[in-house]
């Protein structure tokens, strides 16, 4: 077996087909030509080549694998039409990958190149040469960005994806402990890279690292990467460096041109406060907020007094959200570049030359002084206010995000959170069992977290709208949630709006729109609390309510959200004004999820070739819709609206 440096690049006789199976998943090369084979044609050869040492399995094993949520009869059906597309595909192409016979399905390797087996070949890694190709042929984690539609999916690609990540580094790691005392290459180094991104824990690829950053003078990044082992190892295995790092790190504070400055302690010469137990929201590891009104000599009275109004207002309206841990300190000495224990700063000062009282605002990250976000503001202080949160709201959530994708440390219940709560966003299956499996994980760090059951809530109710035959114990454990997260806190709106959620498909809308209700008593600027309280109103027969709701909640929030689109679509819907449906349907990321009103409106409006291929495409999305099913569990208490939604999807092809 060449290696694949030999191999990908070029057109050798006897590999008529290359499959790219590690990394991010891309076209596969036939016979020379690129080939789109679909995706679940590339989780069949991962599962033949990996499970088996004679790469085959029976048809009802494999669809079983694929489908694992189906019966049997849908599993070999399902399997059935993937074949034929494979088949298809191949002949198109000349070539043979699967090879279907009896009830047997298998992977042919004649003149066949998978880049698994291009890695195992190149290992272990013994010279430069073979250090370079195989983090060539390494291009990732196995079928990376592939969304597990299973439990037992994701479970069999968490194993494999681990298994061939410690191959990885166990053909590189050697090779990189024999480095110490050579000098080091470019190849070199971007192992190391790819080692500690494989494998946190493996100091040697620190070691060189640090020796990187020294020789080209960057010592002050070579102790930050000490430290941040230090703190890994600490917090994940209870010890620390060894002593092999730990030599090397001395080594390099000897050569050391600087010494870094001693910081000064906000509290030094002061008596701190007394201790007292610790909000939940900062034993979650929740960001901690300071909001600082700077007043000026050079501002009349009355301007300084509006600045420490939106202060307090801004303030307010934080501690509504109970998402964060927030001080207001006194106005005076303190900057923002001595206060303690703070992740964000927010400061508003008075606007210089402005011709009418006005206030600027800025976020900045504490630790780096980085401006986040900058905006000037004037006029009543409520909607500045409520303006000036929800950007405040963004910006963190996104840089902790990304803090959260590009750290190996043990992350936060905070963290944790906000990535299952970005996945809810995506309106499909895969995303909303891992959003959940995200919330398990939160509640695992910190238990009680009212952020996460909230989410794990929603997770529920929102499988029960994008499943067919609809499962009411998703409903009932969406309400389970719901009832603990109110028990958890009875001052936090979400517990409130999860339960008010979960009974509008419970059809028990005067109690949904009053859990509702009090959820935007208890947090008024809560868009998501709108968004659905919109919904409530919808089903509820309020619709033109609804959609006054919605457009007031156009300036601060973020309209890209599909679960926003989709409920105006719904809202437009019941008025009859289909255009303006599928208008906001056509502005969502993924329309998957609104198939089924696109299709209706399409019908009404006599587009008939757009409603049979909206519908067809609905039904690939979910095969075992039955329109007399989804009628029967309809929330809306309009018997009219009923009957729109079955006229129109009967007409689109619905039986």
């Amino acid at each position: 077996m060449k290696h694949r440096a030999a191999i990908i690049g070029g057109d050798e006789a006897g590999h008529d087909v290359r499959l790219f199976l590690l990394g991010r998943m891309r076209a596969a090369e036939f016979a020379g030509r690129q080939a789109k084979v679909p995706r679940l044609g590339l989780v069949l050869a991962a599962f033949l080549l990996l499970e088996s040492t004679k790469m085959r399995a029976t048809r009802a094993a494999a669809a079983a694998f694929l489908w694992e949520d189906f019966d049997k009869k849908r599993q070999a059906g399902n399997l059935r039409q993937l074949l034929l597309r494979l088949r298809a595909l191949q002949a198109a192409h000349g070539v043979e990958l699967f090879a279907s016979h009896d009830d047997q399905v298998a992977l042919c390797l004649r003149g066949v190149d998978i880049d698994i087996r291009v890695f195992r070949a190149s290992a272990p890694g013994n010279s430069e040469q073979r250090i370079a190709e195989i983090c060539k042929v390494y291009a990732g984690d196995l079928l990376a960005g592939l969304k597990a539609d299973g439990e037992k999916l994701f479970s069999w690609l968490e194993t494999k994806r681990a298994m061939l990540r410690s191959e990885f580094v166990e053909s590189i790691a050697p090779y990189l402990e024999e480095q110490a005392k050579y000098p080091l290459s470019d190849a070199t180094i971007v192992a190391a890279k790819r080692v500690i991104a494989a494998d946190p824990f493996q100091e040697a690829g620190y070691r060189i690292l640090m020796r990187a950053y020294a020789e080209r003078g960057s010592r002050n990044a070579a102790r930050h990467l000490y430290q941040k082992l230090g703190r890994l190892l600490a917090a994940r295995l209870g010890r620390g460096p060894s002593p092999a790092t730990n030599d090397l790190h001395r080594a390099l504070l000897v050569k050391a041109r600087t010494a870094a400055a001693p910081r000064v302690s906000y509290w030094e010469g002061r008596t701190p406060p007394p201790s007292r137990p610790p909000p939940l929201a900062a034993v979650a590891g929740a960001p901690r907020i300071a909001v600082l009104a700077h007043a000026s000599r050079h501002a009349s009275p009355a301007v300084n007094e509006l600045i420490n109004e939106f202060s307090n207002d801004l303030a307010i309206r934080l501690v509504q959200t109970r998402t964060f841990v927030v001080s207001s300190p006194t106005p005076g000495s303190i900057s923002a570049a001595v206060l303690p224990d703070v992740d964000y700063v927010i400061e508003l000062r008075a606007a210089e030359g402005a011709a009418t009282p006005a206030a600027s605002v800025r976020l900045l990250a504490s630790s780096t002084r980085e401006f986040l976000w900058a905006a000037s503001f004037e006029g009543d202080i409520a909607p500045n206010a409520q303006a000036a949160l929800a950007s405040v709201l963004r910006h963190i959530e996104n840089r902790e995000a990304r803090a959260a994708a590009g750290s190996a440390e043990a992350t936060s219940a905070y963290r944790v959170t906000v990535e299952g709560q970005r996945l809810l966003r995506n309106i499909d299956l895969p995303s909303i069992r891992r959003a959940r499996r995200f919330f398990k994980a939160a509640l695992a760090i910190t238990a009680n977290y009212v952020p996460a059951m909230a989410g794990l809530a929603r997770s529920y109710v929102m499988e029960w709208l994008v499943r067919a035959p609809f499962e009411p114990s998703l409903l009932e454990e969406a309400e389970q949630c719901a009832r603990k997260a109110i028990a958890a806190c009875p001052d936090d709106h979400r517990g409130y709006q999860e339960f008010g959620v979960a009974n509008i498909y419970r059809k028990r809308l005067d109690d949904s729109i009053e859990h509702l209700d009090r959820a935007k008593t208890l947090n008024p600027d809560d868009m998501g609390v709108r968004v659905d309280l919109a919904d409530a109103l919808v089903f509820g027969g309020r619709t033109m309510e609804a959609i006054r709701m919605l457009d007031q909640s156009k300036h601060p929030y973020d309209r890209n959200d599909d679960y926003w689109r989709w409920v105006l679509a719904g809202a437009h819907f019941n008025r009859e004004d289909y255009r303006s449906t599928l208008d906001e349907i056509a502005l969502m990321s993924d329309p998957t999820p609104a198939f089924r009103v696109s299709a209706a409106a399409h019908a009404f409006l006599g587009e008939v070739e757009h409603t049979r291929r909206i519908f067809d495409a609905s039904m690939e999305f979910n095969p075992g819709f039955k329109l007399d099913l989804w009628l029967s569990m309809f929330p809306a208490n309009n018997h009219e609206i009923i009957q729109r939604y079955s006229d129109g999807l009967r007409q689109a092809g619905s039986k």
